[in-house]
């Protein structure tokens, strides 16, 4: 009971407005779930024939009522291009009319195996001697109802689990793809262990479901351990949508006096002036690389300038600092997420999970600014986040500008922070202007 309340509350902390449907899913898999250990808990204390019925009738509903909802949390993930504006996992199902025709008729046979019991209880009760010793009476099914049991696993691992598997090329992050791989089988694994330990075994007079329930538990060991981090689901659901294809927007090329691409693939250092419009230059440089095809993510304070600028831009998803939180969390605004301010080592995950989950797609990204980092935390730690940021940024795909304030800083911090950068720009009062520029990189092949 323990390991299922802990593997539910992962579940229940994760950060994922878009799909909390969803996520509420998975909250009541475990609430079933748990039912079904409560019953079996209370049956050492209760054991009777008619205790056995309520066991029996209660406990078959909450893992069927489990095979439905874990069957619409498989929809979620495998239709979610289409379910992410509501979050409804039959929405994009039901555009399908082939997949919708075996959802319902998966429903139906559930339901089929639901009313066979209720109506004709294909159940007795007997007492057996558990593997304790103890005398206990328990639920001894009919051998067909076994099977009408056997065939929902069989569906279930056919079915759902197979979408769950295929959702994993839509990401090249490992830790997703690899939980996509886990949760089925942590599933299917729990179905098998359910109709071995208390169907089969139970016929041929075995009670060993102790047993059964340690390796539920076991299993649900290993479903706490994927969800234990807060951002996981949104990790699973995220997607890095490119806008709509508009006129091509030279205004960052033409204020900067350098050639249309020449910002592409490259990692910029952008030295503002607190008296300027500085903001407007950083917005022309996220709407021209949109413009070519990018998805922008912009790293900045809410009610910034930058912020004010291209918060509202199509195509932009914007992370503002929060001081308040201590993890990645959604907002009402389904283009906005909160990070923690300052958190270093969570920003550079955050950076890789952009980049892993289309790792095919133009990616802009805007941090603004490293002038916080240097006064908040010290040179040294600007330093280290540049330095691990460049690393991870380091993409053709991938194009990136980091602001820092002119002015703010001594001379010697500048210089040492201008030497992670090969390329330089300038906004002051005269203008926008290239002040330092690398070669351009070789063609691939």
């Amino acid at each position: 009971m323990a390991i299922t309340i802990v593997s539910a509350f992962f579940i229940s902390r994760q950060q994922a407005k878009s799909y909390a449907n969803t996520r509420n899913f998975l909250v009541l898999v475990h609430v079933f779930f748990l039912g079904v250990v409560v019953l079996e808990f209370l049956r050492n204390y209760l054991s009777s024939p008619g205790y056995v019925t309520i066991y029996t009738d209660w406990a078959t509903t909450f893992i069927l009522a489990d095979v439905v909802l874990l069957t619409l949390v498989a929809a979620s993930f495998y239709y979610r291009p289409s379910a992410s504006g509501g979050g409804s996992p039959l929405r994009g199902l039901l555009k399908r009319p082939l997949h919708a025709a075996a959802f319902i008729a998966f429903m139906a046979y559930l339901a089929l195996v639901e009313g066979y019991l209720l109506v004709f209880q294909p159940f007795t009760s007997r007492e057996i001697t558990n593997i304790a010793g103890v005398a206990l009476y328990d639920t001894v099914f009919n051998p067909t109802y076994i099977d009408l049991l056997f065939v929902v696993l069989i569906i279930f691992i056919v079915y759902p689990s197979v979408q769950l598997i295929l959702s994993r090329k839509r990401t090249a992050d490992r830790g997703v793809r690899r939980a996509l791989l886990i949760l089925p089988i942590c599933w299917s694994a729990i179905g098998l262990e359910f109709l071995i330990f208390n169907g089969y075994l139970l016929i041929i007079g075995v009670d060993a479901s102790s047993l059964g329930y340690i390796i539920g538990a076991a299993v649900f060991l290993v479903t706490a351990r994927i969800f234990r981090q807060a951002t996981t689901f949104a990790t699973l659901f995220a997607s890095t949508s490119v806008a709509p294809a508009a006129a091509p927007v030279e205004r960052f090329s033409s204020r900067a006096g350098v050639r249309v691409g020449f910002v592409e693939g490259k990692t910029l250092l952008l030295e503002t002036s607190p008296s300027t419009n500085y903001e407007e230059v950083v917005a022309d440089f996220v709407r021209e690389l949109i413009t070519s095809g990018s998805s922008a993510f912009v790293f900045t304070s809410k009610g910034s300038p930058v912020y004010n600028a291209v918060s509202s831009q199509p195509g932009v998803r914007t992370y503002a600092f929060s001081s308040n939180i201590s993890y990645p969390k959604e907002t009402e605004n389904p283009n906005e997420v909160l990070v923690p301010a300052g958190d270093m080592p969570i920003l550079l995950d955050v950076f890789s999970k952009i980049l892993a989950v289309n790792p095919e797609a133009k990616i802009t990204i805007v941090f603004d600014s490293l002038s916080d980092i240097i006064l908040s935390h010290s040179l040294q730690e600007c330093y280290k986040f540049v330095r691990q940021a460049s690393s991870i940024l380091d993409q053709r795909n991938v194009s990136s500008m980091f602001l820092i304030t002119l002015g703010a800083h001594d001379a010697q911090a500048v210089s040492l922070v201008k030497s992670l950068f090969s390329n330089h720009i300038l906004v002051d009062s005269g203008g926008v202007k290239v002040t330092r520029s690398a070669p351009d990189p070789a063609p691939g092949p």
